[in-house]
């Protein structure tokens, strides 16, 4: 059994008022704010088998078993799930630290916050896990993929080993040209091995052809078809390129 400690708090910004925890795991432990109250107080009336109300009344001390510590951790900085939580307290282990292990990143002793900061070399791309289970893929120059971890660990685990083939390199490239709304669908495909460079030549067609893309007035990237015609010239598709030049040179005249 642990103690945790909770203390609330309430701060005002420009009138909207936000209401907290502070948590503290054990006294030689991290001490961590926990926006996520009510995930807080479903963990705590679950599993707490001793519950003292503070002097001052403004929080209490509770004793619960060992593995509610990681669970306490993990919502103060990741949105999650009852479920999540449930088998985090199951298992003693989050999905960031199993998430991260599969990657090949050393997690033994590291807690939660220490993880979200890593950023991982990926073959030219830089692996962001600070939004997890979001993450962010970044390359220059101006290349951004955001996408769902879910069901990439092995794609992923290839690419920090510098493993990924280079086709597979050339379409995350393509997909960092796509819009976000789509690059977790295409991430998702390359990483189950059913995306091919004529699929995602396919797409970033239409893309750059849409208005939301081709249009110099309605897309806030005025320079993103340029660099899907680059990106299909460069990668055998010369007819595509010249066809969206043509037509996007004539539209925006």
């Amino acid at each position: 059994m642990v103690l945790v400690s909770v203390r609330f708090d309430v701060s005002v910004y420009y009138g909207h008022i936000s209401y907290y925890a502070y948590v503290t795991v054990d006294t030689n432990r991290a001490r961590f704010r926990i926006n996520n109250t009510p995930a807080l107080a479903q963990l705590l009336n679950k599993y707490a088998t001793k519950i003292t109300i503070s002097e001052s009344g403004l929080g209490y001390d509770v004793e619960v078993p060992e593995n509610i510590a990681p669970a306490l951790e993990y919502i103060a900085y990741v949105k999650t799930s009852k479920e999540d939580l449930d088998e985090i307290v199951a298992t003693g282990t989050t999905k960031i630290h199993r998430f991260a292990s599969e990657l090949g990143l050393n997690v033994e002793g590291r807690g939660v916050e220490a993880i979200l900061k890593s950023n991982v070399n990926c073959q030219g791309f830089e692996l962001h896990l600070s939004d997890f289970p979001t993450l962010l893929l970044t390359s220059e120059p101006q290349r951004v993929i955001k996408f769902r971890a879910e069901g990439t660990e092995n794609f992923l685990k290839r690419l920090t080993h510098d493993e990924a083939t280079e086709d597979e390199v050339q379409m995350l490239i393509g997909i960092s040209l796509l819009g976000e709304g789509t690059q977790s669908k295409y991430v998702r495909l390359l990483s189950s091995g059913q995306l091919t460079k004529d699929a995602l030549a396919r797409a970033m067609c239409r893309s750059a052809l849409s208005s939301r893309n081709g249009s110099y007035s309605f897309h806030p990237d005025r320079t993103s078809w340029k660099r899907i015609a680059e990106w299909l010239k460069n990668n055998g598709y010369g007819k595509e390129s010249s066809e969206i030049i043509v037509k996007t040179t004539l539209c925006s005249g």
